[in-house]
């Protein structure tokens, strides 16, 4: 019988799963960080002379301009959303289940 550190080979392979994720996760970062880098000291022939690299970094600026702009977006709503609340009474509040 096989010996599993998570007690099946599923629980094994799910731990392996996460950890491969997370060390993904903290090379993405560090890769963008060290892009932004480089971008900022005007060298970007460093990373367009690899057309793996400036593929990705293109398309991971990209999805950084949609998250932020859909955080700012959230942010919007969130405080017209608390502006509104202000206006309301308290019975108003207590009917729309609002505290």
């Amino acid at each position: 019988m096989p010996c599993y550190h998570t007690g099946s080979a599923e629980g094994d392979l799910r731990e392996s799963l996460d950890d491969v994720a997370k060390e993904r996760d903290l090379l993405e970062n560090m890769l963008c960080g060290l892009c932004t880098r480089v971008e900022a000291a005007k060298f970007l022939s460093i990373i367009y002379a690899d057309p793996t690299l400036k593929t990705w970094w293109a398309k991971h600026k990209l999805a950084d301009q949609r998250e932020k702009a859909t955080e700012a977006a959230d942010e919007k709503r969130s405080a017209l959303a608390a502006k509104a609340r202000k206006k309301l009474t308290k019975a108003e509040k207590e009917a729309l289940g609002i505290r």
